[in-house]
């Protein structure tokens, strides 16, 4: 091997070139705006409308973000409800009016939830909205959790889902197959 044939094939094939360069930061552009650009919005309990009944609590879900929201659905998760001697688990409160809506950019939409409840507030409630949407052709779900504590009057507090995310899970996909 000659010493120019040598020196050719120690040579190092440039990676970092101007065009690579580029395209690493449009590449990390991209994805930044997709993450930026991702629909973000909160679930926020109003004061209730009937004085201890924690179900005359409207929900408003807020669009925080740049885009609408194309919400197809919000559902009420009932996770545990109890009231002296009567107990309810695991059910869904849904409604055609909250069916395929849009929230535009600082907008919102109220919902409240319509299980009526007769006598003392209960002891115990937790209680998920969970927000249906779509996002670049993609369906998601959120969701939102609540513990009802009754004070001088009814209050939901947030709570994380994490330990009840497989119950919810469940309980939509059985929702969305019921409506469908």
């Amino acid at each position: 091997m000659t010493p120019a044939e040598a020196s050719r094939q120690k040579k190092k094939t440039k990676i970092w070139t101007t065009h690579n360069i580029l395209g690493v930061m449009l590449s990390l552009l991209a994805a930044g705006g997709v993450i930026e650009l991702r629909p973000q919005f909160t679930v926020e309990p109003q004061a209730e409308l009937k004085t201890s009944e924690p179900f005359s609590v409207p929900f408003q879900i807020t669009n925080t973000g740049y885009l609408a929201i194309n919400a197809n659905f919000v559902l009420f998760y009932i996770h545990d409800l109890q009231f002296a001697g009567n107990d309810t688990k695991d059910n869904i409160v849904w409604s055609k009016d909250w069916e395929n809506f849009i929230i535009e950019e600082e907008d919102s939409k109220t919902i409240t939830c319509s299980v009526t409840t007769s006598g003392p507030p209960p002891t115990r409630a937790d209680v998920v909205v969970a927000v249906g949407y779509t996002y670049l052709g993609v369906k998601w779900t959120r969701y939102f959790r609540f513990v009802g504590t009754h004070m001088d009057n009814w209050k939901w507090l947030p709570e994380p889902h994490d330990d009840i995310t497989a119950d919810i899970d469940r309980a939509v996909d059985r929702a969305q197959r019921m409506h469908d």
